[in-house]
C-alpha cells in the first residue's frame, strides 16, 4: 500500500485571514493576482486553495509592497488579535504544549511544511520540512517559525533561550531579523528549525484555560475530520498517521475518532479495502524514512526517533524488512 497523491493545499479560512491582513497594508490580493498572471487561490473550487499558487502569491505580494518584511507585520497583527493561533496558545499550560498544539493546527490548515518536535540532547528542536511536491517560498517558512516564536514571546520571557535556523539566505538585513525574533537567527543552515533547551520547553504559561483547551481540541478534531474527508480511507489514515508521528506514537483510536469512526469500524472498512492499520502505519513510516534518507542529511538515530523507534537498531531491522536492504545502502543507492 502506497501513499496516494493529493494536491497540496491551504485551508481557505486560513488564507482568507492572510488576504484580509494584506488588505490592511494596502494590498488587494485579487489585483496582485491579475497583475502577476496568477489564479486567485480563493477562487479555487472546494475548501482548499492549491499551495503552488499560494506560494507564488506570497512573493507577488512582497513585490507589490516592495517590502520583504511584510509577513512579519501580518504575523504580529495576528498575535495581537483573536487569531486562532493566539487562542490555541492561550489554552496551554507549558511552552512545549503550546508548540505541539500550534503545529497540529498548522498541519491541517496548510501543507506548507511538516513540523516535528524532537528531543535533541539536553534540549529540543522544532523542525520544519518544506513540502517537496511543490515550490514553497522562504517567506512561508519564516512566517511559521515567527508565529511560533511570537506566541512564546507574548507569554514568557524565554525568547532569549531560543535559536532560529533557516536553510535559505537572509531576505533582508540580518540585524532586522534579530529585532523581530528577539533571539539568534542563523542562515544557510542544514534545515529550518527552532532550537531551545528543556527549561524553555517545560516553562509554565500563566493563564492556561483548561475549558478553552477542551473547546479548541474539539474544534480541531472536527476540523481534521472535515479536511480528511478528501480521498480514499487508506490515504486519509496514512496522512493522519504521518501528522501524529511528530508528537509520539500515533494512536489508532484517536485516528479513528478524527475520521468519525469507531476503532472497530475503521478496522472493518480498511479490511474491506484489502489493508489494515498496521500495514498502513508501516507504509507511512517507510514513505517518511525514504524521504528523509533522500532529501535530508539527518543522522540515522534522529530518523529512527522521528519514526517512533527507540534506537537505530530497531529502525534498521524494520527498514530491512520493508526493503531488503539497510537504510545506509538505500541512501547510497538513492532507492535503486
Amino acid at each position: 500500500m502506497t501513499v496516494l497523491p493529493v494536491e497540496p493545499g491551504v485551508d481557505k479560512r486560513f488564507l482568507a485571514e492572510f488576504v484580509r491582513r494584506a488588505g490592511l497594508l494596502g494590498i488587494d490580493v485579487a489585483t496582485v493576482c491579475r497583475n502577476h498572471g496568477l489564479a486567485n487561490p480563493l477562487d479555487a473550487p472546494g475548501e482548499r486553495a492549491p499551495l503552488a499558487v499560494v506560494s507564488r502569491l506570497y512573493e507577488a505580494v512582497e513585490r507589490a509592497l516592495q517590502t520583504p518584511e511584510f509577513i512579519y507585520f501580518i504575523v504580529s497583527s495576528w498575535s495581537e488579535s483573536s487569531h486562532t493561533l493566539t487562542q490555541l496558545a492561550q489554552c496551554c499550560r507549558t511552552v512545549g504544549e503550546a508548540m505541539r498544539l500550534i503545529c497540529r493546527y498548522s498541519a491541517v490548515a496548510t501543507d506548507v511544511c511538516t513540523a516535528r518536535l524532537l528531543e535533541s540532547g539536553p534540549g529540543y528542536r522544532l523542525q520544519l520540512e518544506a513540502n517537496s511536491q511543490v515550490y514553497v517560498s522562504p517567506i512561508q517558512i519564516e512566517a511559521v517559525l515567527f508565529a511560533t516564536v511570537r506566541q512564546i514571546l507574548l507569554r514568557t520571557e524565554a525568547v532569549s533561550g531560543l535559536t532560529v535556523h533557516f536553510s535559505h539566505a537572509p531576505r533582508f538585513e540580518e540585524d532586522r531579523y534579530f529585532r523581530y525574533f528577539g533571539c539568534r537567527v542563523l542562515f544557510r543552515q542544514a534545515g529550518n528549525e527552532l532550537v531551545f533547551g528543556r527549561a524553555v520547553h517545560d516553562l509554565s504559561l500563566e493563564g492556561a484555560d483548561t475549558a478553552r483547551a477542551d473547546y479548541y481540541a474539539g474544534i480541531l478534531k472536527r476540523y481534521e475530520s472535515l479536511l480528511l474527508a478528501q480521498g480514499e480511507l487508506p490515504q486519509r489514515v496514512q496522512k493522519l498517521f504521518i501528522q501524529r508521528m511528530a508528537f509520539g506514537e500515533p494512536d489508532q483510536s484517536d485516528i479513528a475518532a478524527c475520521l468519525n469512526l469507531s476503532t472497530r469500524s475503521l478496522h472493518r472498512q480498511l479490511q474491506s479495502q484489502g489493508t489494515g492499520f498496521r500495514e498502513l502505519a508501516e507504509s507511512a513510516r517507510l514513505a517518511v524514512a525514504q524521504r528523509e534518507l533522500v532529501t535530508g542529511n539527518r543522522p540515522m538515530q534522529e530518523i529512527a526517533l522521528m519514526l517512533g523507534y527507540s534506537d537505530r537498531r530497531a529502525f534498521y531491522r524494520a527498514f530491512r524488512r520493508w526493503t531488503g536492504v539497510t537504510p545506509s545502502h538505500w541512501r547510497e543507492g538513492q532507492g535503486e
